[in-house]
């Protein structure tokens, strides 16, 4: 049909003006960061998900979800048409649409357009009523990614769906965009479109493999109470708006505008009513074949408190013209996460249903934190992936492939965690928790801050706990627990017992003690009675006048520090010390400090002898350390008399000698005398014999 095709047109002009000006943008090169979402890990298929084809004709209230499209090409991925089993029809109204892709591997290639650009497009249909008007605005939050190079860039679309002839003025909207005219036609075909700017943060960028990125719209009241879209997308840089589009014609408002899906009507334009997150062509309704890919689609609404899937999949969309062929579509479920979803990969595909609602499962959680996070895993796989959901408001609902799983509550306000026990869910079936279950909150003391403990209860294991505070629902009964910690330097209290629930909340404390070894210093040396001490990093001084002082410590090494003890001194003032695991003695031998004597003699040449051991000055001066005792100390120099005397050493303490001078011996002064003496005669006999020659 002509409104149909128009609409097709209005992606294909915004591509190519993305096309003509993408010249102008710079390439960066992604971050490495946390990925933007949790990648299922290994994707299954199951009978209960593959596309099971048309059925049989629906009620005639209900729309056809194969009007456009009957086999490929088409716009493939995951779709809400608002129809489930049997053609049975359904609608919802929500605020927010969450669309997530996970490309582990793309290639594509136009032959049309000599292209390996693709888009991967978020559509869903804005609803809101004006003066008693019922307007109804098509809008786009689009990936255009180049499949070869994976350079990535996001634009919008905006048209007008509230009647056949209905179109986008510049009195419509206003945002960062601007409204154009699709072709020559500058009627129907008016549309509004934006082209993030190239300076925003993960636009433009080149993904690395195994990428994920988020595409995410709101709708809301806005200035003026007009109503208002905003245009996210996420992919590894964090939530960037790119675009907030106003309907500013429409002002005053009091019922906020929608997002809708119905599967009962088509919309005035006579299109659907669905939300589409589809892959598709580069524009101007082009087709691009699926050479090569693994990729992942989910899609999900925000129904009040947090993010649910969608309750019922086809893998193609209708609104859009640009199609891929050569792909093939069918519903996967994370084995570990139970978290629905949509595989692309190459081959030759076919249009269908992937999952109806009868072949899921759907939790729903009343819980007492207003903000927290709902942690599920199928207990039938191992891994680390998990199924995490924000929420708000003290309730969450999850739509989950039906098997047993773990169920934990997070709260972001307390820092704590709740278990809801493992829970069986089944197919087409509500689960409602707590079911006549009570709180059983198990309170940690004595753990260090970092170091986690587990509680195992009637075999449901809790994982590993770091706050001090851990929850269980219950139901009435009799509970045999064990708590425990890996870490080895502490050990429970009370490791085992029992707790028995009887209609109402109980509360366990868990005491956790240290695992202690002693660390004994044991000293040598001192006199009987001597107080001595030892300091031991992080756990103090101990002092004592006994032979032996003990640490009791936890595995680790220590510093410690001995200080001198009257008089005596340590072999090692400081030294460590390694605990793992057993007992440690160390020996101490205090020796008694030496005392010193000083002084300076005349000679400065002259020789010292302390109890026969000789030392020498320098200049005269010496510094001599002895130990504690009584000393003869001789000095002595050539043709002088020795000074002998008598000295004791106190330890720790300085005796001062001072010798100002050395005698010199008397036998050599008489020597000197005599021959002075003679020299004397014999000179004056010398002179009386030449006088008497002389006569």
């Amino acid at each position: 049909m002509y409104l149909t095709k128009t609409i097709r047109m209005i992606l294909a002009v915004t591509v190519l003006l993305l096309v003509i000006l993408s010249s102008s943008f710079g390439v960066a090169t992604r971050q490495e960061g946390n990925s933007v979402v949790l990648p299922i890990e290994k994707n299954k298929s199951a009978s209960s998900l593959e596309s099971v084809g048309v059925h049989n004709d629906p009620p005639a209230t209900s729309v056809t979800p194969y009007r456009e499209y009957i086999n490929e090409p088409a716009p493939m991925g995951i779709a809400d048409y608002g129809i489930g089993y049997n053609g049975v029809p359904y609608n919802y109204s929500t605020s927010s649409f969450l669309g997530n892709v996970t490309i582990n591997s793309i290639s594509t290639y136009s032959p049309a357009a000599n292209s390996t650009n693709v888009t991967f497009q978020l559509n869903l249909n804005m609803v809101f009523s004006y003066k008693s008007t019922f307007y109804d605005f098509w809008v786009q939050d689009v990936a255009f990614l180049n499949s070869s190079s994976k350079e990535i860039t996001f634009i919008d679309n905006i048209w007008n769906l509230s009647a056949p002839s209905a179109a986008i003025y510049n009195s419509t909207v206003i945002g960062n965009g601007t409204v154009a005219s699709s072709g020559t036609n500058s009627g129907p075909s008016k549309f509004y479109y934006d082209i993030a700017n190239s300076s925003l943060p993960g636009n433009n960028v080149t993904l690395k493999d195994n990428s994920s990125f988020l595409l995410k719209m709101n709708a809301y009241l806005g200035r003026n109470n007009s109503p208002e879209v905003s245009f996210l997308y996420n992919d590894g840089y964090g939530w960037v708006v790119y675009d907030n589009a106003v309907f500013h014609f429409a002002n005053g408002l009091q019922t906020p505008p929608y997002f809708y899906v119905s599967g009962y009507s088509y919309n005035p334009a006579n299109t659907y009513y669905d939300a589409e997150l589809v892959i598709g062509g580069p524009g101007n309704s082009t087709q691009t074949q699926d050479i090569s890919s693994s990729i992942i689609l989910m899609l999900e609404y925000y129904n009040g408190n947090n993010y649910q899937t969608i309750p019922n999949a086809f893998n193609f969309g209708s609104d859009t013209g640009e199609t891929v062929y050569n792909a093939v579509v069918t519903g996967t479920y994370g084995s570990i996460t139970g978290r629905l979803a949509a595989y692309v990969t190459s081959g030759i595909g076919s249009l269908g249903a992937m999952y109806y609602s009868n072949s899921l499962s759907f939790l729903k959680i009343t819980t007492d934190t207003p903000r927290g996070a709902l942690f599920v895993r199928n207990l039938s796989y191992t891994g680390n992936a998990l199924n995490v959901t924000n929420f708000v408001g003290g309730l969450v609902n999850v739509t989950l492939f039906p098997g047993k799983y773990s169920i934990e509550v997070y709260s972001y306000i307390t820092g704590t965690f709740q278990n809801y026990g493992n829970v069986s869910l089944t197919a087409g079936k509500l689960t409602v928790l707590p079911n006549d279950s009570y709180a059983v909150s198990f309170i940690e003391n004595g753990l260090p801050s970092g170091i986690s403990w587990n509680v195992n209860i009637s075999g449901i294991n809790s994982g590993a706990i770091n706050g001090s505070r851990y929850v269980f629902y219950l139901q009435n009964g009799s509970y045999n627990f064990s708590v425990t910690t890996t870490n080895r330097d502490y050990r429970t209290l009370n490791e085992t017992g029992t707790v028995k629930v009887n209609g109402s909340s109980q509360s366990v404390d868990v005491h956790f003690l240290p695992v202690l070894f002693g660390v004994r210093f044991m000293e040598t040396g001192l006199p009987e009675g001597t107080n001595w001490s030892v300091t031991l990093n992080g756990k103090g001084t101990l002092s004592t006048s006994n032979d032996t002082l003990i640490f009791n410590v936890i595995n680790g090494t220590y510093d410690y520090l001995i200080p001198s003890a009257f008089n005596y001194s340590p072999s090692n003032h400081t030294g460590s010390v390694t605990v793992n695991g057993s007992n440690v003695t160390l020996q101490i031998p205090f020796t008694i400090m030496d005392g010193y004597l000083v002084g300076k003699i005349t000679p400065p040449t002259a020789t010292i002898s302390i109890n026969g051991t000789i030392y020498k000055s320098s200049n005269g001066n010496f510094n001599i350390s002895l130990k504690p005792g009584r000393y003869v100390v001789n000095v002595s120099s050539p043709g002088y008399v020795p000074f002998v005397t008598n000295v004791t050493i106190l330890s720790s303490h300085v005796t001062k000698l001072q010798i100002s001078g050395l005698l010199r011996r008397s036998s050599d002064i008489a020597l000197f005398e005599i021959i002075v003496f003679l020299l004397v005669i014999v000179g004056g006999i010398y002179s009386f014999l030449r006088s008497r020659r002389r006569r």
